[in-house]
């Protein structure tokens, strides 16, 4: 694949500092965990003003504008951290995280042994939302249990690429899942899992689990949980959700989608969980700036 290179241009959109959780859009610079407090400063606002934003944040909006601008066509690989660092004077962690918004937004995909290759020059129009606990992600999961309900192996097509961040014709190992309140039976989320072919066998210790699924990794394998991103937009209730969970199809529903990420951002773990109204609730505060 060819790489191509190009001078920097910086731009700031406003940046929120969260209390216990972050939000936002790809049509700007997500919050994703990865950069301390030493690397915010401050950068002029087109509107006037300052706002505040991470090292990373900045870095990344370039990025944004460098692939918006077609300076990194579809299919080439733009720089690697190491050419990142250099180009702007940042630390390998800056980099990492800086590349991880492109990652999420859809502009780029990363892939060990090649490098990061540019797949959209725009990016997807979904919320991402992202918390600095995960614990928060998981209310009262101690009250609920996952039920195994089928596996199979199969191998990604183009949606299904898109969706694990893979490459296509990969096998993945697929297993349908309901979750459900202990005590009184309730079926509160229908989840579709996928572990990669190698991590397969881990399969069997889905069912019946208490816990996230994640913890399966870092207990079973040699593997472990880097970084999650949380991606939810409203959708009607498929019809094999539907059926799982007692409700109507179609009906209004919650789509969670989580990628759990190695450090060498190899994805080791999606889930792709449906939530009917009423059943699941994610609640966060935002401190925002003084006027």
């Amino acid at each position: 694949m060819a790489r191509k290179s190009n001078g920097s241009t910086t731009a700031g959109r406003s940046g929120r500092r969260a209390a216990s959780g972050r939000t936002g859009y790809t049509d700007g610079v997500s919050a994703v965990a990865g950069a301390g407090p030493s690397e915010i400063a401050p950068i002029r606002a087109e509107a006037g003003g300052f706002e505040f934003l991470p090292r990373y944040a900045r870095v990344a909006q370039s990025l944004i504008e460098d692939i918006a601008a077609g300076k990194h066509p579809v299919g080439t690989l733009i720089d690697t951290e190491a050419e990142l660092c250099d180009r702007f004077g940042i630390s390998r962690n800056t980099a990492r995280s800086a590349l991880a918004v492109l990652n999420d937004m859809g502009l780029v995909s990363r892939h060990a042994g090649i490098g990061t290759v540019v797949r959209s020059l725009h990016a997807s129009p979904r919320y991402v939302q992202e918390a600095e606990s995960v614990s928060a992600l998981f209310p009262n999961l101690e009250n609920s249990e996952q039920q195994t309900l089928s596996e199979t192996m199969v191998k990604a097509d183009g949606s299904l690429a898109r969706l694990l961040d893979c490459r296509r014709g990969e096998s993945w190992k697929r297993v349908e899942s309901l979750r459900s309140i202990r005590k009184h039976r309730i079926a509160v989320a229908y989840s579709n899992l996928y572990l990669p072919q190698d991590l397969a066998p881990l399969s069997r210790h889905l069912d019946r689990l208490r816990a996230p699924a994640y913890t399966i990794i870092n207990q079973h394998s040699a593997f472990r949980i880097a970084r999650l991103v949380q991606e939810t937009s409203a959708c009607p209730v498929p019809a094999a959700a539907a059926r799982r969970l007692g409700v109507a199809d179609d009906s209004p529903g919650l789509q969670v989608i989580r990628r759990y990420v190695a450090e060498d951002a190899r994805t080791l773990l999606v889930s792709e969980t449906i939530y009917p109204a009423g059943r699941y609730s994610f609640s966060f505060a935002i401190s925002l700036p003084r006027s």
